[in-house]
Order: C-alpha cells, then structure tokens, then sequence
C-alpha cells in the first residue's frame, strides 16, 4: 500500500471547457477498468491516445483524478492522489498533444515522505504547518517572517530565526501534534516521467 501524494493541478493558457469535456470523456469510457472507477489517471493516458497504462515509456498514472473545476475559459483545476509522489508526465503529454500553449501550476503534499513541493513562486520558500495542538493552527502556507512573529508570541519566547524556534518546538515536545515543511521549488519535468 503506497504512501498517497496529493497534488493540486492548474492549467492555464487553456480552452478550459475543451479540456474538461476531454477529461470527463476520457474517465468514462474507462470507469470499469480500474478500482478508481471513473477516476483512474489510465483511463487519460489511455483514451488521450498518449500511451498504454504501465507499458514501457508511458507516463506513470498509478491514481485518480478528482474535482475537475473550471476556474474560468482558460483555467482548469484538479486535484491528484497518486501513489508516493506527484505523477506530471500524463497531464504534460496530454497538453503537448492536445494544447501546447498551456502552462502547469502545480503543489505536492506527500507528508509520509516529507515531499511539499510546488513550482508556484508565490508558495516556494514558504511554510506548511500541520497542527494538532494548541501552540498554533494549521496554516497552508505562512512566510518565514510570519512563522517566526507567530512562534515568539506563542512560546513568549525572542527566537532569531524560524528554525531556531521550531528545533525548540521538537527538541522541547512543546507540541507533540505539530509538523512544520518548507515548500521547496520543483519542476514538471522532475516529475514528468
């Protein structure tokens, strides 16, 4: 059983209606071949014309698609939960094929591995905290900056830096349920195979 990476994609610079029509064509002509049942990544790769699910050179679908939302004409968001890690060669394959002129926006959470990783400027570099106590809430992303203000106030505390304050929060089990990751800057590529 894998450890399930969820990822949230944004396509831009798309017919975002085309693409959504092809997406849902797609997952229904092979909801029956899969226990994803109408969710399979496979049934894209396959009914898109870009490969045969698991054979040599086909990108990786090993999950489901879930939430396909139009954002606005040329926007299309979706969420993925894929097997360890984020799997970007099937959705780059089908814009190469079916448009070329798109650009990916996506954000991988895989905590059994550690793996926050996005290519959205905004978010790399930032905080994800996942919290279960009391030293703070949860927060999908929080600046350095922010994270240091909000640590010194909570732990009445005058750390220099964000790190030195949560070595502090581990060392010390002051929050027994709190995990905290930076989001490192990735590529597609990196996950395109």
């Amino acid at each position: 059983m894998p450890n399930w990476c969820f990822t949230q994609i944004v396509v831009t610079n798309c017919d975002s209606n085309q693409l959504k029509s092809l997406f849902e064509e797609w997952l229904e002509k092979g909801k029956e071949e899969s226990d994803f049942k109408g969710s399979w990544i496979g049934s894209l790769v396959k009914y898109s014309g870009i490969g045969e699910p698991d054979a040599k050179g086909c990108p990786k679908c090993r999950g489901r698609i879930e939430d396909i939302d139009i954002v606005d004409s040329e926007t299309l968001s979706f969420n993925t939960e894929t097997a360890w890690c984020p799997m970007l060669g099937w959705i780059k394959a089908i814009l190469d094929k079916y448009s070329p002129d798109s650009k990916i926006v996506y954000t991988a959470e895989e905590c059994g591995e550690g793996l926050y990783e996005t290519n959205d400027p905004t978010l790399a570099g930032t905080w994800n905290v996942d919290s279960g106590c009391d030293l703070m809430d949860s927060e999908w992303s929080i600046t350095e900056n922010a994270l240091l203000s909000r640590l010194n106030d909570a732990l009445k505390k005058n750390f220099e830096t964000a790190d030195s304050a949560i070595e502090y929060v581990i060392d010390n089990e002051v929050g027994d349920e709190i995990w905290f990751h930076k989001w490192d800057f990735g590529s597609v590529e990196d996950w395109a195979a």
